[in-house]
């Protein structure tokens, strides 16, 4: 379990961060927060404090993941004719304002932490 703390911490993206940072964080958030949960349903005890917090920001990464895949589909579709530029613009401007916003919420300071203690 600390070993998987120790690689969401080192993996948490940066403000600079490019999309592959963002995802390798997401993963590592979830292998954390699936661990954690693991190791409490094994003494019948709810997961500590702050296990919302983790699926909020798991969430978030989740949904900037998708809307960046998204994005690369719809370029793919233009690209073979499938959809009018015109769409691809609106679409992209769209997804970007979301990711902006998902980006800030999940640089709002640290890697959310759970308490050691259990509840």
């Amino acid at each position: 379990l600390l070993r998987d703390w120790e690689r969401m911490r080192e993996r948490w993206p940066h403000a600079s961060a490019d999309s592959a940072a963002f995802h390798r964080a997401r993963v590592a958030l979830k292998r954390y927060r699936y661990e954690l949960e693991t190791w409490a349903s094994l003494f019948r005890r709810r997961p500590a404090r702050g296990t919302a917090a983790l699926r909020l920001r798991q969430r978030q990464l989740g949904e900037l993941h998708d809307d960046e895949l998204l994005l690369a589909r719809v370029t793919k579709w233009v690209a073979r004719g499938k959809l009018p530029p015109s769409l691809r613009h609106a679409l992209q401007f769209v997804v970007q304002r979301r990711a902006a916003r998902l980006r800030r919420a999940c640089l709002t300071g640290p890697p959310p932490f759970v308490s050691g203690h259990w509840i």
